[in-house]
């Protein structure tokens, strides 16, 4: 989860989600993974997850609201929030539990056809970020 630098109380304490089920959040759209982990995060803590103030899926969206408005948070994934923090102007907040989004399948078929180029080198870079995350946990 993602704020605004300007908004240092609450990277100072631990949270829980329930203890933003008020806040006003900038999420992906409903048909997203992340956003129905969020939703399942809170519904987990007990509490009716939070309507966004703002939808949106681009980056470059979510980094210019939150570095304009600091009351607001955003739900992104870890690869996601590194960027911006990269950036500056936003910082992490953790919440616990943490919230594991499901895994990623491709699947391709075997006989027959030649694999186009774009899809080996997508299915290898697949495999570099997910070597990659297992040795950053």
């Amino acid at each position: 989860m993602l704020t605004s630098a300007a908004n240092t109380g609450l990277t100072a304490k631990a949270l829980r989600w329930a203890d933003l089920r008020n806040a006003e959040w900038v999420a992906p759209p409903k048909d997203t993974l992340v956003r129905q982990a969020f939703v399942t995060a809170f519904l987990n803590s007990g509490v009716t997850p939070p309507v966004p103030v703002i939808e949106a899926m681009s980056s470059v969206t979510v980094g210019a609201v939150l570095r304009r408005d600091p009351s607001l948070l955003c739900a992104v994934r870890l690869e996601h929030a590194s960027d911006e923090i990269a950036r500056g102007g936003v910082q992490r907040v953790r919440v616990l539990p943490k919230v594991v989004l499901p895994s990623f399948g491709l699947f391709v078929r075997r006989e027959g056809l030649e694999r186009p180029a774009v899809l080996t080198a997508f299915a290898e870079a697949i495999r570099d970020v997910t070597k990659k995350a297992a040795s950053c946990r």
